[in-house]
């Protein structure tokens, strides 16, 4: 039984399809260490995890009373607080101390209020009438 011949373009389209398959991704980055995760490594070397009272000290810095025991879990600080609109709930880094949520608890997100209308200018005053004179 005598072989088909392979055509040309079927061998052409095979070879694009492996070459297509062999390339990277242009989304996959490379790391030259271990994979940075949020609970591995510090974001820098010089940096060391904040303790609790130092987490309490920034929130009271940013206006916040009432605040709760700083609870850590992996290295993100979460603290309850009290500010003008009410208890928030706070995410905090527990490296750099930035603030990476803050969840209002009354309810939702604080109410709209729209800024005040701008008023019309207002008109210039009329002029007095003046009597007209008798014709004389």
């Amino acid at each position: 039984m005598p072989k088909a011949p392979i055509r040309p373009t079927a061998l052409f389209l095979a070879l694009a399809a492996s070459l297509a398959l062999a390339a990277p991704a242009g989304a996959q980055v490379y790391y030259p260490g271990p994979v940075p995760g949020p609970y591995v490594v510090p974001p820098r070397p010089g940096y060391v995890m904040l303790p609790p009272w130092e987490v309490r000290n920034i929130v009271r810095g940013m206006g916040y009373w009432r605040i709760s025991q700083p609870q850590l879990s992996g290295r993100i600080y979460t603290v309850a607080a009290v500010d003008e609109e009410g208890p928030v709930v706070l995410r905090i880094d527990g490296f750099t101390g930035r603030v990476i949520a803050a969840r209002n608890l009354t309810g939702g997100p604080p109410p709209y209020v729209p800024p005040p209308a701008a008023q019309a200018p207002r008109a210039a005053p009329k002029p007095p009438k003046v009597a007209a004179r008798p014709p004389a």
